[in-house]
């Protein structure tokens, strides 16, 4: 399908993903495409009356627990859970910019909405593929879909810009340190609501702490190549095991979010 397809692609645009690492197009997303979204995003924010294998798996923040806080961090695994998101998970117009991104038909790797509540944490430099990502598939494309508007105050990405071409720049399942992180220049990509941000698994990105008193929900919808199958199932199913929700930890144990 041609670029020229897609509200906001241009050739160019798809020569800044490659030299840069990211692209953001403005206004992919309605107003009103925006405000349904902002529903959705708080119908699975709170468990529903009857808790089942199907629910979203929820997460609250560890760091605001640690200050005796309890914030909703996250919510993921509801492209089957929930219709009205697991449609935006297929938008045709989403699907067709990551299917050129990936230079193949795209399919849905993970789904997770940040809520970042006021006071919330910031997450520490990483890039997405120091989470074991690789063994899934060769490359990803992930999609930040701004439900809020994101600001340098909110606590909005931050991305170091063409260091995606240089490997992996630390340890899996842990942050960017000492001389790697030393040489990487972080530039905050602040959006509007229905902006999206696409970037690859090996941008290095960071946020700060929401410091505002607002939340800034954004959606993170990540997508590999159809040649490496749908790993969607196999990925939450692995993570079950390793870093369970909430509702799912034994009482008295201890789980960290790493990367």
């Amino acid at each position: 399908m041609p670029v020229s397809a897609f509200p906001g692609l241009t050739d160019s645009a798809l020569a800044l993903f490659a030299h840069d690492g990211f692209v953001v197009v403005r206004g992919l997303f309605s107003t009103s495409e925006v405000e349904q979204a902002r529903r959705y995003v708080e119908e699975v924010a709170s468990p529903s009356n009857v808790t089942s294998g199907d629910e979203p798996r929820r997460y609250s923040d560890d760091s605001a627990r640690d200050r005796g806080r309890s914030l909703l961090s996250r919510v993921e695994y509801f492209r089957n859970t929930h219709r009205g998101l697991g449609e935006m998970t297929r938008d045709p117009k989403l699907l067709g910019i990551v299917s050129l991104l990936l230079g193949e038909p795209a399919v849905l790797f993970k789904d997770k909405i940040n809520y970042k509540r006021p006071g919330s944490s910031g997450f520490e430099p990483h890039q997405d593929a120091q989470a074991g990502w690789e063994t899934y598939a060769a490359s990803f494309v992930t999609a930040l879909v701004s439900v809020d508007s994101t600001t340098i105050k909110n606590g909005c990405l931050e991305i170091a810009a063409k260091r995606h071409r240089d490997g992996l720049l630390g340890p899996l399942f842990a942050p960017i340190m000492g001389p790697p992180l030393e040489s990487l220049t972080f530039q905050p990509v602040t959006t509007d609501a229905g902006d999206v941000v696409f970037f690859g698994a090996r941008t290095p990105h960071q946020s700060a702490p929401n410091c505002s008193g607002e939340s800034r929900r954004v959606l993170y919808l990540t997508y590999n190549g159809l040649s490496a199958g749908d790993q969607y199932e196999r990925y939450f199913a692995e993570k079950l095991q390793s870093y369970p929700p909430d509702d799912r930890r034994a009482p008295g144990a201890l789980h960290r979010y790493r990367v």
